[in-house]
């Protein structure tokens, strides 16, 4: 009877195991590339949604670095905005808030699990001007619906759970 009782919590395990698979994810970090000629003009936002009211937005850059040129920055923890990953537009907003200096998104990307998604836009960056580049994010490719082999687990084990009330 034991053993019963051991083997059934082993195939609900499995079951809740394997339905739950690919639900979240080890590494979600943004990398961008901004060439400007005076990066202490920028302001430098992430966000997830339209840029006039995000979902999630998060400021990475906020007029520092005085005379130096250019902004790139990799590995940004956009971990906040993991509720919105799949099937969302991301942008990258880049506004140059004083004169006298331009430039361009060169490069703006979001890193899942080591897979790229990169954004095909490269817009220039000008004087009292906001910029963007955006990434459309696919549907989760971890499956809405969860493997046929996963459901037989969990039925399995859901069946295994009437063992337990059957009486000899």
């Amino acid at each position: 009877m034991q053993l019963k009782k051991v083997l059934f919590f082993l195939v609900i395990l499995l079951g809740i195991f394997a339905v739950n698979v690919g639900s979240s994810y080890a590494l979600m970090v943004v990398d961008f590339n901004v060439q400007h000629s005076y990066r202490g003009d920028l302001v430098i936002d992430i966000g997830v949604g339209s840029p006039a009211t995000p979902f999630w937005s998060i400021n990475v850059w906020n007029h520092s670095g005085s005379w130096n040129d250019n902004v790139v920055m990799n590995d940004v923890d956009i971990s906040g905005g993991s509720a919105y990953l799949w099937d969302h537009t991301w942008y990258l907003r880049v506004s140059d808030e004083w004169g006298g200096d331009s430039g361009y998104i060169q490069d703006f990307r979001i890193k899942v699990d080591g897979v790229n998604y990169v954004s095909p836009d490269h817009p220039n960056v000008w004087d009292h001007h906001t910029s963007y580049a955006y990434i459309q994010m696919p549907e989760n490719p971890a499956a809405v619906t969860p493997e046929p082999a996963s459901m037989v687990l969990l039925g399995i084990g859901l069946a295994g759970a009437g063992l337990r009330f059957r009486k000899k």
